[in-house]
């Protein structure tokens, strides 16, 4: 091809003349087109158990490539398990080996928290599900120590540790 860019149709070592037309010299240059196949399966598999305290996930992929894998705008690398993920929602990443294409997937960790002190310094006064917003029809229902309901939520509520407007004394709440 005599122009400044050209299409290839097959796998190969390409070599390329460069020509310096004024000055009369030319360099040449080899390049390797590889085939790069996006993965036709890209699946997200949580390795720890809900509420687990460790939150630990595999980016599943198959494919005729070798694939590199992100999380969270993570640098690319081959490994993909990755631990240790807070709750809420992340953003999982599967590129080919070349950089070529890149497909992204969300997904979402629930858990809670340990504790609370809802003692009106603004920190950790409320209690509730983190990361089950996408969740249709959540419920949870929070009991003293002895049985008695105390509360129930939905995925987007919190309690603030009080049972009918008055403080609850400082006790085991499941």
């Amino acid at each position: 091809a005599n122009a400044s860019s050209i299409e290839v149709a097959q796998v190969g070592t390409y070599i390329v003349q460069v020509e310096n037309i004024t000055f009369g010299c030319s360099f040449f240059f080899s390049t390797e087109v590889v085939p790069v196949d996006p993965p036709t399966t890209f699946e997200i598999e949580f390795l720890t158990d809900l509420f687990s305290n460790s939150n630990d996930i595999a980016i599943i992929v198959e494919g005729n490539s070798d694939y590199l894998f992100s999380v969270d705008g993570s640098p690319f690398s081959p490994e993909n398990q990755f631990t240790n993920l807070l709750p809420g929602e992340h953003l999982a990443q599967v590129t080919d080996i070349e950089g070529c294409t890149i497909q992204s997937k969300t997904f979402e960790i629930i858990d809670y928290p340990r504790f609370f002190t809802p003692n009106g310094d603004n920190i950790n006064d409320q209690w509730s599900i983190v990361g089950g917003n996408n969740m249709d029809n959540a419920q949870v229902s929070i009991f003293d120590r002895f049985g008695k309901l105390i509360q129930t939520l939905t995925a987007n509520e919190s309690w603030d540790g009080t049972f009918n407007g008055s403080n609850l004394p400082a006790s085991d709440y499941w």
